[in-house]
């Protein structure tokens, strides 16, 4: 009997090991899945976070352009060195700014984050209220220019939190 014993003992040892090596083998190949999807996530992440920050970088470029454009035009009407050929100068500069802006916000809303695009839409649509809603002589209110003022300033900080929370910054 001890014969049987010794052989049961020796087949359920070799069950038990191949059984083990199995199981080691499973655990190996989930662990290497584990690291590829890992890995397929961070460089998805890298990818996307090259994409997004030439995105906010232009954006908050080009909102504290429109800031300091808002901000000399304000200087400017409060001297009173208002003539034709400098107002014309500004129309232009300020179309340009709202083109370049509008462009961004069209990028951001395409690849950004959601809170970014969210962002950059309620900026675009307050500066072209401000464009389109008001009239000329509204416009060049100093209350309504304090107003964009504040309102580009808030979309630029907004921006930059928006960034560093995205980035881990």
């Amino acid at each position: 009997m001890s014969d049987v014993v010794a052989i049961y003992a020796g087949v359920i040892g070799a069950a038990v090991g191949a059984l083990g090596s199995q199981v080691t083998g499973v655990i190996q190949t989930i662990s290497k899945g584990r690291a590829r999807r890992a890995k397929a996530a961070s460089a998805r992440a890298d990818e996307a976070e090259a994409k997004r920050r030439p995105l906010y970088e232009a954006m908050i470029k080009k909102t504290n352009k429109a800031r300091v454009l808002f901000m000399q035009l304000r200087l400017t009407l409060q001297t009173g060195q208002t003539d034709q050929l400098m107002m014309a100068q500004y129309g232009e500069v300020f179309s340009t700014v709202m083109d370049q802006i509008y462009s961004c916000v069209t990028a951001i809303r395409i690849d950004g984050s959601e809170r970014a695009s969210e962002i950059a839409s309620q900026l675009m649509e307050r500066l072209t209220g401000y464009a389109e809603d008001l009239s000329a002589e509204k416009r060049l209110e100093i209350g309504q220019i304090d107003k964009m003022i504040g309102i580009l300033k808030h979309a630029e900080d907004d921006l930059v939190q928006a960034a560093r929370d995205d980035f881990g910054c």
